[in-house]
């Protein structure tokens, strides 16, 4: 096939740009779903759904305190999310547990 017929081809061809745009961003929207649906999680206590922030995680000063940063979404869907105590939860549990361990 000449590169003239080819050509000729593809400027006579149905394929229109915006489908490309439109495959392209789809794809880029399942995929920023499916990270959050990893990443977030969702508090069966608090009700909240919560990540853990890796950005301020890795800032210098949290890594050498050896500190983790956690977001938390008070409006957001659970719908998808994993089901697991945040840490807020997991540290009041923990309060309370001493509180009536030393009674």
């Amino acid at each position: 096939m000449s590169k003239k017929t080819f050509m000729e081809k593809i400027i006579n061809s149905d394929y229109r740009y915006d489908d490309i745009d439109s495959r392209v961003k789809g794809s880029t929207f399942k995929s920023e779903a499916r990270t959050a649906d990893r990443r977030i999680k969702a508090c069966p206590k608090c009700s909240f759904c919560w990540e853990k922030d890796y950005h301020r995680t890795q800032s210098t000063h949290n890594r050498k305190q050896g500190k983790v940063k956690y977001l938390y979404y008070e409006d957001f869907p659970t719908y998808g999310k994993q089901v697991k105590t945040c840490p807020r939860c997991k540290k009041k549990e923990t309060h309370e547990y001493s509180k009536i361990k030393t009674r």
